[in-house]
């Protein structure tokens, strides 16, 4: 497996090949490479043939003896390696410092300015010769859209030696450059070149020639392409510690990046952000396959698990596409973020350029809260992009929607919708979702039988009633038709293996059984209504029923759905809400058959990985939701069959208190019959013991059918030694706590 060879790069860089000849002088080799410091890592070195790759004489050691480089800034590492001649392989390392002084050596990187490398462990090559010519760019067979390239090299020689700058000839496309001495230093030992005229659209090449006082001679060669065409663009990676598809051991750190784009070398990764997530960007060929595996805590190396492309020996894998749109991004307020009536707020936002590269126009920013206009106060240059701030606006109660739009000067438009909310204190609990998100992993379309944003959640709001027996729900959807369907799962644990969904919707959720409960919504008028819609399940097989849901009659004309589950329900099957629970839902489209499979005409296949789901709650981030409803893989793809996993913390689930929904409900003592039901017994006498969560509650009724037993609670548990009926008996627990209120 291709990890395993990359970590055995670690400890097995031995010399391949090494030709020196003792007693010659000494050839002065200057070594550059661009490195930002991991946290921990005291510097950059360089090891090779040269050095016994950091080792002892004798081999021992493990690379304790590193060439250590200098930053003179801008985290452009040098040094000087004086050699004598012959063929060496080298790599540069990241390195951190013993006590003793003796160097451990963190990662191993290919030279990325030399194009002469191979071998199983891709050492750099380099020929130390008098006279050399090494470093020579653009590197061979390389792209470029830049018309006017610098054409350099590095050219060195023996101490005991000097170069003959009369011999030295520069010639593009066999064209010589006319007295080529001018453009080079001999205090670096390098020549630099620049056209004075634009180069054509084509391939070029690029020859340096020089001899020794002695008549020795050094010739290199490149041939590179010159393309009308985006060649590199900046691609940003993430890592997720909160997915569902993370599966590691204690609290993540640190986490750094390795790939074929920096040599694998170990790039730390900026984060988490305000979203949990770690990020790295850096320009990638167009087109090109990158390997890359994210490093954890210094040790543990993982492919991205939230990226499905891979490669034959299942590497994960990068590909950076041309995006033409700049880009809009809100950092404040967040998407969903909830805040009082009346509080006052201002935008904060960023509009980066496009892969074109075309400047952000800043007379097309606009921002708008609820399509009415709001002052943009400044305007500030970033890299690549503007920042900017809003003038200060209040916001009254409910959902508000904040629009960014820009363009470039190309003329070419972005925007950026964010919702958000703002409500009193004890009103509930509120999620908003984001407007327009219902296009499953990002191109769902609807069909013609159901109108546009039929499954677009808007918003779900949860409360109690007065006497905080029952959960009482309004979800507010984009428009509400017969085919509209919501899954619903409330657990009281995420741990397992989440199983798939019912009623074909084609995402992996927690398993209900044991843990909770699962429901379907639909309107109760819907002429497309299947027999297990609107009921309480307490597994995803959906043969278990308890309770049918009464949904409100007008869900198609107003838009919400409104119900009601009672916590004896919930609780029978999840235990005690005392602590909280997890809440998931999601949209999809359905018939009386069942669950829609989103053809391939909107956006979908015929494959039963691809998630029928056309939008997710419990997502505050975008961006993170199209990432996860786009992470599955078909069988015959490398990697294997992957399905959609709504099953994590603010990916698609949700852990909600009581006492984020209702002072009802955290007041209230949870009852609970310990007794196990279901049994069948043979006797009519049997002991039934019932506890309560609240110690000031002393005494209780356990119904038996139509006949009451009085419970007396002790350390707040009590029983009560109660007569069957023959055939099913029903059990109920009750207590009284406050103004007359019962649970």
């Amino acid at each position: 497996m291709r990890f395993l060879i990359k970590y055995i790069t670690l400890i097995l860089l031995f010399p391949l090949i090494v030709s020196a000849q003792t007693g010659t002088p000494l050839i002065p080799v200057k070594f550059e490479f661009y490195k930002v410091l991991g946290a921990g890592e005291a510097g950059v070195g360089i090891n090779g043939s040269f050095n016994n790759w950091g080792n002892n004489p004798d081999g021992s050691g493990s690379n304790k003896h590193v060439i250590p480089m200098n930053n003179v800034g801008n985290n452009l590492w040098e040094t000087t390696v004086s050699m004598q001649s012959g063929l060496y392989e080298y790599k540069f390392v990241t390195y951190t410092v013993g006590a003793s002084g003796d160097t451990t050596v963190s990662s191993w990187i290919t030279d990325p300015l030399n194009s002469n490398f191979g071998g199983p462990y891709n050492n750099s090559r380099v020929n130390a010769a008098d006279p050399m010519i090494y470093y020579l760019q653009p590197m061979n067979q390389t792209s470029s859209n830049n018309r006017l390239p610098d054409i350099s090299a590095k050219i060195s020689w023996a101490d005991n030696s000097a170069i003959n700058l009369s011999s030295l000839k520069l010639l593009i496309d066999n064209v010589p450059v006319q007295n080529p001495a001018q453009y080079f230093d001999s205090t670096s030992r390098s020549i630099s070149y620049t056209p004075p005229e634009p180069m054509t659209f084509a391939q070029h090449t690029a020859e340096i020639y020089v001899e020794n006082n002695s008549g020795a001679s050094a010739d290199l060669q490149t041939t590179f392409k010159i393309v009308n065409e985006i060649v590199s663009a900046p691609y940003t990676f993430v890592f997720d510690p909160k997915s569902p598809n993370v599966k590691l051991i204690g609290k993540v750190n640190k986490v750094e990046i390795k790939g074929t784009f920096n040599n694998l070398g170990a790039d730390p990764m900026a984060g988490p952000d305000s979203d949990g997530l770690y990020k790295y960007t850096v320009p990638l060929n167009i087109g090109v396959q990158n390997f890359y595996q994210f490093i954890i805590n210094g040790g543990q190396y993982i492919n991205d698990p939230d990226n499905p492309i891979m490669e034959k020996d299942f590497g994960t894998l990068a590909i950076k596409h041309v995006d033409p749109y700049p880009h809009c991004e809100i950092e404040s307020p967040r998407q969903g973020q909830l805040f009082t009536p009346g509080a006052s707020l201002t935008v904060n936002a960023q509009i980066i350029e496009s892969d074109s590269n075309y400047a952000i126009d800043k007379n097309s920013l606009k921002i708008y809260l609820d399509d009415n206009p709001v002052s943009v106060a400044s305007v500030d240059s970033v890299d690549r992009g503007l920042e900017i701030t809003s003038g200060s606006f209040s916001i009254t109660g409910g959902r508000h929607q904040l629009k960014l739009q820009a363009a470039d000067t190309a003329g070419v438009p972005t925007e950026e919708i964010i919702t958000f909310g703002a409500y009193a204190s004890n009103t509930g609990f509120h999620y908003v979702d984001e407007d327009g998100d219902d296009n499953g992993p990002g191109k769902y379309t609807y069909p013609s039988f159901s109108p546009a944003g039929s499954a677009d959640i808007k918003g779900i709001d949860i409360n109690s009633d007065a006497s905080g027996d029952s959960l009482l729900f309004t979800v507010s959807m984009a428009a509400v038709s017969d085919y509209t369907r919501l899954g619903f799962e409330i657990v009281n644990s995420l741990e397992g293996s989440p199983v798939t969904a019912p009623d074909k919707a084609s995402v992996q959720i927690p398993d209900a059984a044991g843990k909770g409960i699962f429901f379907i919504i639909t309107p109760s008028n819907s002429a497309q209504k299947s027999s297990y819609v609107n009921k309480v399940y307490t597994n995803l097989q959906l043969t278990s029923s308890s309770d049918s849901i009464i949904i409100n009659q007008d869900a198609e004309i107003s838009g919400v759905f409104r119900f009601a589950i009672p916590l004896s329900v919930i609780e029978s099957a999840a235990g005690s809400f005392s602590k909280g629970w997890y809440f998931l839902a999601y949209s999809y489209l359905g018939n009386s058959s069942g669950g829609w499979k989103v053809s391939s005409g909107n956006g979908g296949s015929l494959f039963s990985e691809q998630p029928n789901i056309y939008d997710a709650a419990f997502f505050y981030n975008n961006f993170i939701e199209k990432r996860d409803l786009s992470n599955f893989n078909f069988s015959f793809n490398y990697g294997g069959s992957r399905y959609v996993k709504l099953a994590s913390n603010e990916r698609g689930v949700l852990f909600i208190r009581p006492e984020d929904i209702s002072s009802n409900i955290v007041s209230k003592p949870y009852v609970h019959i310990l007794t196990d039901g279901g049994d069948i017994r043979w006797g009519d006498s049997v002991r039934v013991y019932v506890s309560n969560s609240d110690s000031t509650v002393t005494s209780g009724i356990l119904g038996v059918n139509s006949h009451d037993y009085n419970l007396n609670f002790v350390n707040d548990t009590a029983y009560a030694d109660i007569v069957l009926s023959e055939g099913e008996n029903e059990l109920t627990a009750s207590v009284n706590y406050g103004a007359g209120l019962t649970s």
